[in-house]
Formats: C-alpha cells, structure tokens, sequence
C-alpha cells in the first residue's frame, strides 16, 4: 500500500493476515423477516480458532442477501461439524438501516499458547519482549491463542519499530494443534526503510500532557513533498506532544529549505486536544534523481521499472506524480500471499532539486496450519 505516512495501516491489510472480523459486539435475539436483508458477523465466545481458513466462509457469503432460516442453519451445521467447534448458536437484531444483523457465536477448544517465538536480532529481542508485555491483549505463554490477541502482537511489533523509526514487515507462522491442545506462533520481523519516529502510543508508552490529536494538510499545494516536510518537522504524528514552541521550531525549519513560498503553521483547541493546520505554497522543484531500493523478500519485484513511474528525472515534482509512481511500483510487486508497502523519502540537492526515492517493502503474508495441515 503506497502512502505518503508511513504509519498508515489499512484495513485491507489486517484482513489480509487475520481474515474474517471477530466482533465483540453484543446482540440481542429477535425474530427476523424473510424480506430483510442481513448483515453478518462471526463472534468467538470462547476457545481458539484459525485467523484464517475453517468453515467460516459461509458467515461472509450470507452477507448481504435475504434473511433464510434455511440458509443460516446450513451455516451452522457446517461450522459445527468442524472437529475444534464446540457449539454455535445464532443471535439477530434489528439495525437502524433495516437490515437484520445476523451474529453466529462460537465456542471452540481452547489451545494454550506453548510457543511464542521471534526472528529477530539477538539484541532487539529482550527489549521487544518487554515492550509487548505492555498490553495485556497481547499473546503470551500460558494465554489462550485468538486472532485477536494474535493482530494485537503484530500491530505491537509494528509500533516497536516505527517508534525507533524502522519500517517492518511481520510475518507470522500459527501453529494449531488441537490433538495435542496446543498452540505455537512465531513471528519474522523483516527490516524495511528508515521512517521518522513515531511517538510511543498507549499502553506501549506515557501519555502527553498536551496531545496533537488532528493535522490537516488540505492547505498545501501540489508542488509540496510531504515525505521531506514530515522528516523536518516535530508536529507531524497525531498523538505527539504539542508544545507552542514545536509550531515555531517547525515554521523555522521549514522555511530554512528555502523551497516555499508561504509557511504558516497554526494550531487551535485546549490543552490535550490540540488541532494542527499546516498551509505550505511550493516552489515548482526539478527532480535531480529517482531511486527504488528494495526491501525483504522478492527483491528483484521493482528492477527494471524506473523508467516507467509517472514522476521523470529533470521534470517538476508533483505530489501527483509522486503517488502514481508509488502505485505503480506497489502493483508491479503484488502477488498472491505476498503484502507490498511503498514509501517516499526525499532529498534536497545543493543547487535545490530534489531526489526522490521510493522504498519498496514486500513480505510474505502469514502462514497457518491446523493439526500439522497448511491452511489457505
């Protein structure tokens, strides 16, 4: 996924590695008519079942069509002769928009956590460990295993790193072995770009005093590059610490590139609720230089294809071009079970052009297996 802020995480990629949404949502039971349409949700009561694969895909394919007792029953009868479903029983209710919200609950066997490992460099592993033990949704020795706990270690890992401004890519292998009632997770940490740092978020760290809690950026121009603005200023990550004197720090350093033609930079809201406008009018910037390095596995994904990016050596820069380019080389490294993120990092030159570097991150998505049995 390209993105000017490399700390964006896209729903499309937690769906990736954890598939189907286990909501936490309550219902309550009522009767449903054969005319509305039903909105569905898969909820686990108890137990551990795979983040992917299982027989749950018949949850997401009555998405959307007409209520039929019939159709729901032949849901449950399938999820239920899967060997690690205990039960499942159906609960519905009325949504404001009409629709009959259609929540299938299951309870399956429960596999404590035996194996919890990390690929790491020996001497980032000890501090990992202590910073995941933070939030108490994590995975653990001992805990039950869930998808839930599962996508919050992952998200865990990612806000280790980008608070020490790295780009990783995680990759995890889930083991399930409900014969032997165990469960066994290993997550691969996969070294991408160098990003500014992100700040340490809650439970991982402090809370601010005075927090930045909106940024808008709708009053810059598309001469601007965004990616060499972020590297300058201190206000540029929402949940940061605030302070009046950052906003004048940052309008200095911003106006010291010498490349715009208007800085302004103002704030508004009470203290821990801080808001953040930055309005920047660009001078137009001739790109000196495109690189595309690549990261983790498939390396060899984005060879051969500067030539053919939107943003050309000796043309003005544009934040347009700039994100086709960042497109076009995330489509040129997709494949099936592999994820691609794609970031921007800007330089100036001496005589004020700018190179621009796209950093190609690309890594398997995770690999599951039940009873010793790989799961697609």
């Amino acid at each position: 996924m390209f993105h000017s802020n490399p700390f964006f995480v896209p729903k499309s990629q937690l769906r990736s590695y954890f598939g189907l949404l286990v909501l936490l949502l309550g219902s309550s039971s009522c009767a449903a008519s054969p005319q509305q349409v039903m909105t569905t949700a898969l909820r686990l009561a108890e137990g551990s079942i795979p983040p992917v694969g299982g027989p749950f895909g018949c949850v997401v394919d009555l998405d959307g069509k007409p209520y039929s007792s019939e159709l729901v029953q032949n849901c449950v009868k399938l999820i239920t002769k899967t060997s690690y479903v205990l039960d499942v029983r159906v609960e519905s209710n009325d949504l404001p928009n009409g629709r009959m919200f259609t929540e299938f609950v299951v309870r399956a066997k429960a596999l404590p956590t035996k194996e919890l490992t990390f690929v790491v460099q020996q001497e980032e592993l000890p501090p990992l460990q202590e910073w995941l033990k933070r939030n108490p949704n994590n995975l653990r020795l001992g805990g039950i295993y869930s998808a839930a706990a599962e996508s919050s270690t992952y998200q865990g890992i990612r806000q280790f790193y980008l608070a020490r401004g790295v780009l990783v890519g995680i990759v995890p292998t889930v083991r399930l072995d409900y014969n032997e009632g165990i469960a066994s997770i290993n997550f691969e940490i996969i070294k991408g770009p160098s990003v500014p740092p992100q700040p340490e978020y809650f439970p991982y760290g402090g809370t601010c005093q005075d927090e930045l809690t909106y940024m808008d950026w709708s009053q810059v121009d598309e001469f601007v590059p965004i990616p060499l603005v972020e590297s300058q200023i201190k206000l540029r990550s929402l949940g940061g610490c605030f302070t009046p004197e950052f906003v004048k720090q940052d309008q200095d350093a911003l106006r010291k590139l010498g490349i715009f033609q208007d800085v302004a930079i103002n704030y508004s809201g009470s203290n821990g609720s801080r808001h953040v406008s930055v309005k920047l009018k660009g001078k137009p910037l001739s790109v000196a230089e495109i690189g595309v390095r690549t990261f983790g596995n498939y390396s060899n994904c984005a060879e051969n294809h500067k030539q053919d990016l939107a943003l050309k050596v000796t043309e003005t820069y544009t934040a347009a071009s700039a994100h086709k380019s960042g497109e076009y080389l995330e489509q040129a490294c997709s494949g099936p079970g592999r994820w691609v993120e794609v970031n921007e990092e800007d330089h100036l030159t001496e005589g004020g052009q700018l190179r621009v570097f796209f950093n190609v991150l690309v890594f398997p998505l995770q690999t599951v297996f039940v009873d010793e049995k790989k799961v697609n």
